[in-house]
Formats: structure tokens, C-alpha cells, sequence
């Protein structure tokens, strides 16, 4: 008797769990056929369009998205067909590909793949990852690329035995994820290095994994290195230089140039007046495009990082409290990010959430305030699922090993999620920016998503 009620909850909570997300599945798709081919006018698209024409990159741009832009540009010459359209396509069919990669990676069982096909919809109809693949935006790209990296990762440190060697055709895709991120976004390198030492604490300790994620590592920070040394001029575009100072000065010192401008060194005043500071506390963006520039001009890229340095320090000298809770804060925000694009879009917080939201709803307003309201709701319903069967099963696991029990899956998702909330938090003060962390939310719909697996494998 217990055995049957527990097997109609099961399917009641089977067949509640397809009914949401189909509805997602229906709104996603309709979304994207009514913006597709849609330009959402983000000013970062048309630099990267005008980039793609010059090739003149700077250290914030790698040189696989205006290669890829170049290469739509070139087919709608070709065949009339807006180079929006083609963009729109290859970003689609990547990251439909990719995730069904990475979800494949969860269960290597036969029987369960068309709920692999289906749950690959409801991930590739997520709101913001589809506002994303409808962008011309090398975000889309790089977390194709992250897919085949995490998946690759999740083989290979699943492969426990000597009898179970990982095949090398996923050590190659694990390298090559790792450089076409770097090449689509700059940042993903020190991710990705970040990523292969995660990898190196979970993986079966082996002398051939071990020489094989060296090998793998070695080979792909060169490569990434060596193109970026061909194809990147430093400085090209007027920014301030990409270097940890830089970073520094945006995290500690930004909004506070003008309040503390009467404390700075002379070096930094007798360069930024105070009305150059006031501009630089009204825009985040003065931070790259007007105050690192003028500095740099002034003193040169090398005793920039030093006086960048030492405003950070005097900064977090002198709002320490102020300076650690702001950190927390947007730490808070980037990990659990679908939760704070919720309460962004409900009126709450400071973000560029709802500036990406307003782009996302230029040509559709109406079906995208439903779509995204639906998405999120859909979100919190699989998350309390998500919740339940994972307290469920730790006491279940607890009472059978008397110890807790997490596997590398779940350590490579949960390490992944931190390195991406720390990085991005300690990159800038600016308000936090979904866009910048599709991994996380793709990560947070794929541990609720992994509910219908469990559902599955635990039927009678």
C-alpha cells in the first residue's frame, strides 16, 4: 500500500512537472519566432559589428565573435539574407546542441532519451538564455562552449576505474571548449584555468588523468595566449587596460571618486579635476571609457596599475564595512541570479536586469512579460522540487552510509556556480548584470531540471 501511494505521488509529480515546463516550452517558442532576425540595439552589438569589418580588437574582445560576425556579414552578400538571421541560427543550433551534450552527460541510460530531447527544450526556452541566443552578443557562444567544458569535465571525472579510462575524444573537447571560450569572451580564460583546477581536485587520482588534464591545461593556455598575443592591441578602443589594478579601482573606488577625491595623491589630481571625478561617480562605464584613458595617457599602462592600486587600497581603507557588505551583496546577487532577476524585475534592487529586460521586450512587449513571469514561476516551482528530493535523498544516503554523499556532478555544478559569482563580483562595483552570467542560471535550471531523472530512476 505505502509502495503504490508512493508511486502515484511520483507520477502526479511527473505529470505536474511536464505540464509546467511544456507551457514554458510553448511561450519560449513563440517568443522566438516573433524575435527572431530582431537586432535588441545593445550598443556593445554595434561595436562588435564595426569590429567585425576592422578586426582592430582590444583586450576585452576576443576574436571569434567578430570572425563569426564577419562570416554572416559575408553570406548575406552572398545570399540577400539578413546576417541577423544566419547569427540567429548558429547561435540556436549550438546551444541546442551543447545542452543536449551536457544533459546527456547526466544519464548514459538509452531509455530515457527523449526526456533528454525534452528537457533540452525547456533549458533552450529559458528566458534570458533565449533573449541571449537571439543577441548579437558573444554570450550566447561562450556558454555553448561552457556546455561542452562542464559536460566533458563531468565524463571524464565520472570515469572512477582503471577499466573505465575516459576515451580521448573528451579530453580534446574539453581543451577546445576551453580556448573557443577564451576566444568568444576574454574573461572565460582565467574561468576556465580556474575550471581545470576544480576539475584536478574531483577527478579519480590517476597518473594518466593527472598528465592528461596537465597536457590538456598546457596546450590550452598556450594556444589561448598565442592568439590573443596575435590578434589583440592592447589599448585600441580607449579602454581602461584589462589588469587586476584596473579591476580594483572599479570595485573599491567606484561610486566613491568625487567623496574622496581631497584624499587622493597628486599624481591622481592634479590629472582628474573634481568635476572629472563627479562625471566618473554618475556612469559606471566612466571607469573604462574616461577616467582609465586619462590616466593612462598621462602616467602609462605600468605606474596606472600602481596609482589604481593604491586608490583601491585607500578606499577599502577607508570603507571597509561599506566596501565588505557591498561585496556580499553582489556576491548574493550572482550566485543565486534567477532569484535576483526576480526581484529586480518586481521593482526591488539595483541592477542592469532591467535595462537587458527592456531590450528583451523592445519588439514584443506583451508576450515577453508573460513568458518571463512564467519562466520565473516555473523556476521557484522546480526549485522547491529540487529542494525536496534533495533533502529526501541526503537523509536517505545519510541513513544507509551514516555519512553524506555528493558526488563530482554535483561538485563540479556547485564549484562552478561560486567561481563564476566571485569572479564577476570582485570584476567591477557595477550593478550586477545577468548577461554576464548565463552559466549560473543555466546551472540553477539544470539542478531543478534534474528532478525529472530522479522522478524517472526512482518509478516502479
Amino acid at each position: 500500500m505505502k509502495e503504490k501511494t508512493v508511486n502515484w505521488v511520483k507520477k502526479s509529480l511527473f505529470i505536474s512537472m511536464v505540464m509546467v515546463s511544456f507551457l514554458q516550452i510553448i511561450l519560449g517558442v513563440l517568443y522566438l519566432a516573433a524575435n527572431f532576425g530582431i537586432n535588441q540595439t545593445y550598443a556593445e552589438s554595434g561595436e562588435l559589428i564595426g569590429i567585425s569589418k576592422t578586426f582592430l580588437l582590444d583586450e576585452y574582445t576576443g576574436i571569434l565573435y567578430p570572425l563569426l560576425l564577419a562570416v554572416c556579414r559575408a553570406a548575406e552578400r552572398v545570399t540577400s539574407i539578413p546576417f541577423l538571421y544566419s547569427l540567429d541560427v548558429i547561435q540556436l543550433a549550438a546551444f541546442f546542441g551543447a545542452t543536449l551534450f551536457l544533459i546527456r552527460t547526466m544519464t548514459r541510460n538509452k531509455h530515457k532519451a527523449v526526456l533528454t530531447v525534452y528537457l533540452t527544450c525547456f533549458l533552450f526556452t529559458v528566458p534570458f538564455l533565449m533573449q541571449m541566443n537571439l543577441a548579437a552578443l558573444p554570450y550566447s557562444p561562450a556558454l555553448s562552449c561552457f556546455e561542452i567544458l562542464l559536460g566533458s569535465g563531468i565524463i571524464i571525472a565520472k570515469k572512477k576505474s582503471r577499466a573505465e579510462k575516459s576515451e580521448k575524444k573528451y579530453w580534446v573537447l574539453l581543451g577546445a571548449s576551453m580556448v573557443a571560450e577564451s576566444l568568444f569572451v576574454p574573461d572565460s580564460f582565467w574561468l576556465g584555468v580556474l575550471f581545470l583546477g576544480m576539475l584536478l581536485l574531483v577527478l579519480p587520482k590517476r597518473k594518466e588523468n593527472i598528465a592528461a588534464l596537465l597536457l590538456t591545461a598546457c596546450v590550452s593556455i598556450f594556444a589561448v595566449q598565442g592568439v590573443t598575443f596575435l590578434t589583440v592591441q592592447p589599448g585600441s578602443h580607449g579602454k581602461i587596460q584589462n589588469s587586476f589594478e584596473a579591476a580594483m579601482v572599479s570595485r573599491f573606488v567606484w561610486p566613491n571618486f568625487a567623496t574622496n577625491y581631497f584624499f587622493w595623491d597628486d599624481e591622481i589630481k592634479s590629472v582628474m579635476t573634481l568635476n572629472d571625478a563627479v562625471r566618473i561617480c554618475q556612469r559606471e562605464d566612466e571607469v573604462s571609457d574616461y577616467f582609465g584613458p586619462m590616466i593612462e595617457k598621462a602616467y602609462g599602462r605600468k605606474e596606472a596599475n600602481q596609482l589604481y592600486l593604491i586608490m583601491a587600497e585607500r578606499c577599502l581603507h577607508d570603507r571597509t564595512k561599506e566596501s565588505l557588505k557591498d561585496i556580499a551583496e553582489d556576491f548574493r546577487d550572482y550566485l543565486f541570479m534567477p532569484f535576483t532577476i526576480e526581484r529586480n524585475l518586481s521593482g526591488s534592487g539595483t541592477s542592469e536586469n532591467a535595462w537587458n529586460y527592456s531590450k528583451m521586450r523592445s519588439n514584443s512587449p506583451e508576450l515577453t512579460k508573460y513568458y518571463c513571469r512564467y519562466g520565473l514561476i516555473a523556476f521557484d516551482y522546480f526549485f522547491l522540487i529540487f529542494m525536496m528530493i534533495l533533502i529526501e535523498k541526503a537523509v536517505r544516503k545519510f541513513k544507509e552510509t551514516g555519512k553524506k554523499h555528493v558526488n563530482r556532478e554535483d561538485m563540479l555544478f556547485v564549484g562552478n556556480l561560486m567561481i563564476y559569482a566571485f569572479w564577476f563580483t570582485m570584476r567591477s562595483n557595477s550593478p550586477v548584470d545577468y548577461k554576464m552570467v548565463l552559466p549560473v542560471i543555466l546551472i540553477w535550471y539544470l539542478l531543478t531540471a534534474e528532478s525529472f531523472f530522479f522522478v524517472v530512476s526512482e518509478k516502479k
